[in-house]
């Protein structure tokens, strides 16, 4: 998997039709290669991009950037070329209940 300058922005919307007036950045230009057998996590603050970031690495919301996987740029695909290689990438998204907990130990919690 290499990704290079994924970025994600939410449009902010105002006024009685709801124009479009700027953009929310919230993913910023992140770039890593992920080679075959490695895992990554991503660990961050609520609200810092994670899940976000999931996200568009499976094109399940818009983004900027390129996402290879396996040699084949994934941005230009439809819902049913992506369903393939969607089977083959795992996200596994936060689970509140299960959060660090800070008053614990790294021991203690897993």
């Amino acid at each position: 998997l290499d990704v290079e300058q994924l970025q994600v922005a939410f449009p902010i919307r105002k006024g009685i039709l709801k124009r479009i007036v700027d953009h929310n950045v919230v993913v910023k230009n992140i770039s890593f290669t992920l080679r075959a057998g490695e895992t990554l996590g991503l660990v961050g603050e609520s609200g810092s991009g994670k899940s976000t970031t999931g996200l568009a690495l499976l094109r399940l919301i818009n983004s900027q950037g390129s996402i290879i996987f396996d040699g084949q740029p994934l941005q230009n695909l439809n819902r049913r070329q992506l369903l393939p290689i969607r089977h083959r990438i795992q996200v596994v998204f936060q689970d509140p209940n299960s959060s660090l907990n800070p008053r614990l130990n790294v021991l203690q919690i897993i």
